[in-house]
């Protein structure tokens, strides 16, 4: 396994990416769930450098497994729809590094129509504190104390 910061992806690595997040099963999901163009990828890629806020993606074996970001505590992540059994994997990966990086606490928001999502977070110990809506849609915020 590799981690990856954004900052430092290959041209390949950020088309791979894009692709991924475009995915209509990752897109859907998203706050933003319009298809990005690479015009656009780029330029959230340029802003990174100048950013606090940190973007990394997962590979293995030469793959994109996914990606995670870690936002004042807040994680977000998604998986490449391509393979299976890695979204446990890119959780403790994010949790982990929010850990070294200071975050007692650590939280997600997801749609609650993302039912695999939200019985993972259960899984690993993740606790519903909120229920809110985003963009039209309920969402469910979660909450982990490191």
């Amino acid at each position: 396994m590799e981690i990856k910061n954004f900052k430092d992806l290959s041209k390949k690595e950020s088309r791979d990416i894009l692709k991924i997040r475009n995915h209509y099963k990752i897109r859907k999901y998203m706050y933003n769930n319009k298809k990005i163009s690479y015009k656009e990828h780029k330029k959230f890629l340029k802003s990174l450098k100048k950013s606090k806020d940190s973007y990394f993606i997962i590979k293995t074996e030469g793959k994109i497994a996914g990606s995670f970001n870690i936002k004042n505590g807040y994680l977000g992540l998604y998986k490449n729809p391509n393979l299976r059994g890695f979204g446990k994997i890119i959780l403790k990966t994010a949790i982990n590094l929010a850990k070294e990086t200071g975050f007692k606490k650590v939280y997600l928001e997801v749609f609650r129509s993302n039912k695999k999502a939200i019985s993972l977070y259960k899984k690993e110990g993740f606790r519903k504190i909120k229920k809110g809506w985003a963009n039209g849609r309920r969402i469910l915020v979660f909450e982990k104390i490191q």
